[in-house]
């Protein structure tokens, strides 16, 4: 099977910047057949971040993330779903990720650097797994949790740099609910400023390229800064810091503006910047968000919460073609790009798929790097693949009453309905989130919806939606419909 894949062509160089000829795609067999634990997958999804800037130079500085080398493929964020499985924890059609993933159309993979992930928490939108509820995601609430010390109903503002990127623009929405009374953004062009205000519930927003950021933080922030989540460092940084008040924090997410720079990070302040911070008692301490594992299970689920209830906004734009992967690193550390995040979708002619499910697709834009720094040490790592992506936890549905279902011909609602005897009408719930969750529960046996003991949620959704085991509805999953029996279903 020939499949395409995206290496690294050449390296920029500590202070050089990326472009997009940094990179190349080339065509390569992938083996017919698959060993003990190995699965294969089709990619779905690929994640650009500014830290990769680090891996393409000889020394990424840590022995955390081991550099790329040049004429193999590159890796990163990913999703996927598996085609072929030889592994006891994965069945054809599951969809998976890892933080490890090559950049190529398919892929054979350990399973064991694997993990699931359930549409059920985004939506159906599982390109959400590397942004809101993902890394991204993540970094944006601990960081404010952990470093923003934001009290309710104390009037703090908060000011977000890097504000249209995949963190900066969760941070402000997360900001407003966690109790900041403003939030002021900044970032590079009109639009970007008129999404924030528009549509992502920012108060204000400043772009640098245009405004003196000085005069109009002192007009937006009349009470000063009390708590600034930095993705860029520079001038920017030093400007907000210079205005922020007595006791306030910075939450350093990143330093965008310092990575094609061989300097340490974070990188050193200013004197005059310095004497303020020390003066004013301004916090500034690094921040990694892999020190707060324990967290991300309650994270992940705050997250998927704020967006099925609509409290937190998510974008992105697509753009088609795997070989605009260089072009989509080059815009996303310059800032180039419109809007939050770039995703790149590719899809080969008579390729199978249907038109409402992406081959390839890769995001961008990301104006911070949630994962680690240039130069920074790193004390956790990745060996093992993190649970980031549990199904929601519920306690078991109660059976439905009696005047809650919904009566039909014998047989004619299929798996789902309540069994019955001869010469009996078939009936199933007409509300369907009733299906219960205890893999012991006679209701669930009932419906069929254990396999090999354990409750699967595609089987719940099937008996929920009533439809025949030939076709397969999830909810959510962008009203997707995937024809043909998948395998364990």
């Amino acid at each position: 099977m020939i499949v395409q894949r995206v290496v690294l062509n050449s390296r920029p160089g500590k202070n050089g910047n990326p472009v997009a000829e940094n990179f190349r795609v080339e065509e390569v067999s992938l083996p017919d057949h698959i060993n003990e634990g190995q699965v294969q997958v089709r990619t779905l999804y690929l994640s650009v971040d500014p830290y990769m800037r680090c891996k393409m130079n000889e020394d990424s500085g840590s022995d955390y993330l081991a550099p790329w080398q040049l004429s193999q493929v590159v890796d990163g964020g990913g999703i996927g779903i598996i085609e072929e499985s030889k592994h006891t924890n994965f069945t054809k059609g599951d969809f998976v990720t890892s933080f490890y993933w090559p950049w190529q159309t398919k892929v054979i993979l350990d399973g064991n650097s694997l993990e699931k992930v359930d549409p059920q928490l985004v939506n159906g939108h599982l390109s959400y797994f590397l942004g809101a509820i993902g890394m991204p995601g993540l970094t944006s609430l601990i960081g404010i949790q952990e470093k923003g010390h934001i009290t309710p109903g104390s009037n703090q503002t908060m000011v977000v740099s890097g504000a249209a990127g995949a963190c900066g623009s969760l941070a402000g929405q997360i900001g407003h609910l966690m109790g900041c009374s403003r939030v002021v953004g900044i970032c590079g062009t009109q639009e970007k400023c008129l999404l924030l205000t528009s549509e992502l519930g920012f108060d204000a927003a400043i772009n640098y390229k245009k405004d003196n950021v000085a005069e109009q933080l002192r007009k937006l922030c009349p009470a000063g800064v009390d708590v600034y989540f930095d993705n860029v460092g520079g001038d920017i940084s030093n400007t907000v810091i210079s205005q922020m008040n007595k006791n306030s924090h910075i939450i350093l997410c990143g330093q965008i503006s310092q990575y094609n720079k061989d300097v340490p990070y974070p990188p050193p302040l200013p004197p005059a910047v310095e004497a303020i911070q020390k003066e004013r008692n301004i916090a500034r301490e690094r921040f990694l968000v892999l020190n707060y594992k324990d967290k991300f299970e309650s994270g992940l689920l705050q997250l998927s919460q704020w967006f099925k209830e609509g409290k937190l906004k998510i974008k992105e734009t697509m753009t088609n073609g795997l070989e605009n992967m260089g072009a989509a690193f080059q815009s996303m550390m310059t800032g180039a790009l419109t809007g939050l995040a770039q995703w790149i979708e590719h899809r080969p002619v008579d390729s199978g798929v249907p038109d409402s499910i992406p081959l390839v697709q890769v995001s961008a834009d990301r104006y911070n790097d949630p994962i680690r720094r240039c130069g920074e040490a790193v004390t956790s790592r990745l060996d093992e693949p993190t649970p980031f992506f549990r199904a929601l936890q519920t306690s078991e549905p109660r059976r439905p009453r009696e005047d809650e279902w919904e009566v039909g011909d014998r047989g004619a609602f299929g798996p789902g309905a309540e069994p019955c005897a001869a010469n009996q009408v078939a009936r199933r719930p007409l509300v369907p989130n009733l299906a219960p969750a205890g893999p012991d529960s006679a209701w669930r046996r009932e419906s069929g919806c254990v396999r090999g003991g354990r409750p699967n949620f595609l089987s719940r959704a099937r008996a929920a939606s009533g439809r025949s085991r030939k076709t397969l509805c999830v909810d959510g999953i962008r009203d997707r419909l995937t024809h043909g029996r998948l395998q364990g279903t």
